[in-house]
């Protein structure tokens, strides 16, 4: 980006000062507002006052580049530039807001030149206004972003201010940027910088699709732009895909949890009134088994999500998405394609496959999967490295460990689990059973589950219509348990009170 070179070794020289020129032109503007009597609407807009003798000085010349810049990527977004000063209405009167431009929905303001977007954040030199701005009595704006922040709360705020800050584009939301979301962009992404390769044209079109004109500027008939448009539907996609995750996850504890019962009751005699004798450390109260049953499964239900989302998103480096080996013989991806079909065969339904699949995969997601010359724990310090261990073979898998209560096996003690009895002889003095207690969740239960957090069923007759593949990554910050689920379990847990569930 040819303009770097020209305005970024001057920039810290420059950025952040007050410069009189804008400082006098700020104080005309606010003194036109207070000239009209009581009776008479202050200008919704007034243009910036035409120098009458331009600025030689190397400040100057430095302070007219970084304009020509701003103009220039305003005109390639399709805006035709008017600077001046938009008038904010607020409950004390009208306020003189510095702008490069404004039209109905859409202010941009200015900063100083920035390289990145730690640049333009608190008080650094870019953030900086040239010329403050007094919006009370008590309240003077000294940076963009509080600029920014303060007029989209404006009694006639626009939807939008898009925020230059020369090698940094911002554009502030007028819903949600008090909440400090926002899109930003590098430009260095997206131009190529002097004597390097071009950039892709798919960087520079998404620039244009989301900062252009025709993105930010409502209908003629007053509809929505395009960009709010496309945050509704995208809220509503989510909305809609937590609530069908919410209802899947209350089906599989309820799936998980009834697999316990029945593998305790059926293969083994034991019943839920006798499961404390097998677990006296846990079950202490008439009560712990439905609580314990419910957090273990919802557990073992989250490990499942944080793994679907960790695998779509491989630049976060927790899983090796990348290797063919960790494709093939680890990746949750590998069991999801095993449960498109709506149906097992009669052979593997009793089986674990999945079962051993996914144990297999908490265990390596918490212990670490060494490969030579690694670190088997993150937190290892360098000196204190482990000798590891050979390879099983998979050379090109590698998964540090992520020490979380989540994935640690001692969080788990009843689903999916061999439980040994843990006396040598029952209390009515007879032996002990000498077989484990095997609660391993069997292929048909976990197929079903699977089934539950990773495909949306179609309203096809006779089964699913259409199956569309999922993870949670689509909805990465929300809490999918919540209060609702957890009191729709209730009458699940009196069922397990009671030595009762829904067959799956």
């Amino acid at each position: 980006m040819d303009i770097r070179a020209k305005l970024g070794p001057d920039a810290e020289k420059y950025n952040g000062l007050s410069y009189a020129p804008a400082v006098a032109a700020q104080e005309v503007a606010a003194a036109v507002l207070k000239a009209p009597g009581p009776d008479m609407e202050p200008p919704a807009f007034q243009s910036a006052p035409t120098e009458a003798e331009a600025d030689t000085s190397p400040e100057g010349d430095w302070r007219t580049a970084l304009a020509d810049w701003h103009e220039r990527l305003l005109k390639a977004l399709d805006f035709t530039p008017q600077p001046g000063y938009f008038t904010a209405h607020t409950p004390t009167g009208p306020i003189a807001v510095p702008v490069a431009h404004s039209e109905p929905g859409v202010l941009v303001l200015t900063g100083g030149f920035a390289e990145d977007l730690d640049a333009t954040r608190g008080d650094a030199s870019a953030n900086l206004l040239d010329a403050p701005v007094r919006v009370s009595a008590s309240k003077t704006l000294t940076t963009v972003r509080e600029l920014a922040s303060w007029v989209l709360n404006a009694e006639n705020a626009p939807r939008y201010a898009l925020l230059l800050f020369g090698g940094v584009l911002l554009l502030a939301d007028r819903q949600s940027f008090s909440r400090g979301r926002y899109l930003a962009v590098n430009l260095d992404t997206a131009l190529p910088r002097k004597a390097a390769k071009g950039a892709k044209a798919n960087e520079i079109d998404l620039i244009a699709a989301i900062f252009a004109a025709s993105s930010l500027r409502p209908g003629e008939d007053g509809s929505d732009d395009e960009i709010a448009k496309l945050v509704t539907a995208s809220r509503d996609h989510s909305a809609d895909l937590t609530g069908k995750l919410r209802s899947g996850l209350q089906k599989s504890v309820q799936l998980i949890a009834n697999e316990v019962l029945r593998r305790a009751r059926e293969e083994h005699g034991v019943l839920p009134e006798d499961l404390p004798e097998w677990l006296p450390d846990v079950l202490k109260e008439p009560g712990d088994l439905p609580r314990l049953l419910t957090e273990e499964s919802l557990r073992y239900l989250y490990r499942i999500l944080f793994l679907l989302y960790a695998e779509a998103r491989p630049e976060l480096d927790i899983l090796p998405v990348k290797s063919e080996a960790y494709a093939t013989g680890y990746s949750i991806a590998r069991l999801r394609e095993l449960v498109v079909q709506e149906k097992l065969g009669s052979a593997s339904r009793d089986g674990f496959h999945f079962h051993e699949s996914l144990a297999l995969l908490f265990e390596k997601v918490f212990t670490g999967h060494p490969v030579a010359n690694t670190v088997t724990d993150r937190n290892a310090p360098i000196e204190e490295t482990p000798e590891l261990v050979e390879d099983d073979g998979h050379d090109g898998v590698r998964i540090e460990a992520l020490r979380s209560r989540l994935f640690d096996p001692e969080s788990i003690k009843l689903v999916g689990q061999c439980v040994l009895y843990p006396h040598a002889t029952r209390p009515d003095g007879s032996p002990a059973p000498a077989k484990p207690l095997d609660l391993r969740l069997r292929n048909k239960v976990l197929h079903q589950v699977l089934r539950h957090l990773t495909l949306v069923e179609g309203q096809g007759r006779g089964g699913v219509g259409s199956s569309v593949m999922r993870t949670s990554a689509s909805t990465p910050g929300r809490d999918v348990r919540g209060p609702d689920v957890v009191h729709r379990l209730h009458r699940h847990q009196a069922n397990v009170r009671s030595g009762q569930g829904r067959q799956p």
